[in-house]
């Protein structure tokens, strides 16, 4: 199929998939891609040879498939510890040790 326009992809289960698989090659060779889910996520996608099938975050997004993250939130850098460095090392150890 050389449509410019997607076909909107349909998700099935692992245990659905062993049931219909003669049914989902079918819909593979008319074009339609399958996204196979275990426990509710996204393992595999079946399709037509050749395609350009896309198993990103934005296209798993707009199948409905997964849920792009609301924030990118990143902690902060820790501040600098400042070391001494003209101080021997046994000595630093003597004054931890009781």
């Amino acid at each position: 199929m050389s449509d410019a326009t997607p076909r909107a992809r349909r998700s099935l289960p692992t245990r659905e998939l062993r049931a219909q698989l003669a049914d989902v090659l079918r819909r593979a060779a008319d074009g339609e891609p399958t996204v196979v889910t275990t426990r509710g996520r996204p393992v595999a996608q079946v399709g037509p040879v050749g395609s350009t099938l896309r198993a990103d975050l934005p296209a798993l997004a707009a199948a409905g498939l997964a849920t792009p993250p609301v924030a990118l939130r990143r902690p902060a850098a820790p501040a600098p510890i400042e070391l001494p460095v003209d101080v021997r090392l046994d000595r630093l150890i003597d004054e931890v040790r009781p």
